[in-house]
């Protein structure tokens, strides 16, 4: 009976190790134009260094004075660090 359960529990965890890396792969493509490019200039408000992506968000005004708020998903923090891209670098006020 022990030997039994435990066969079903090591397949299970097997089986998760196994499928979770598949999981987290998708592409840009699927949610954004790639093909379509916007300029967005104005004040960092908030950046989180978060996995599985950081996340930059910055203030800017627009034709009529209305504050609007963007959001651009970014790479992996570890990513970002080894190209030289740190926390003192995105700072929120920059």
């Amino acid at each position: 009976m022990v030997r039994t359960l435990h066969r079903v529990i090591s397949s299970v965890v097997s089986a998760l190790v196994i499928a979770a890396p598949a999981a987290a792969h998708h592409s840009a493509a699927v949610a954004y134009d790639v093909n379509k490019t916007i300029s967005v200039k104005g004040v960092i408000s908030e950046v989180r260094w978060e996995n599985p992506h950081t996340w930059i968000f910055v203030e800017q005004k627009d034709e009529s004075g209305k504050v609007v708020k963007w959001g651009f998903e970014g790479k992996v923090p570890n990513q970002l660090i080894r190209l030289g891209i740190t926390p003192s670098v995105l700072k929120p006020g920059i």
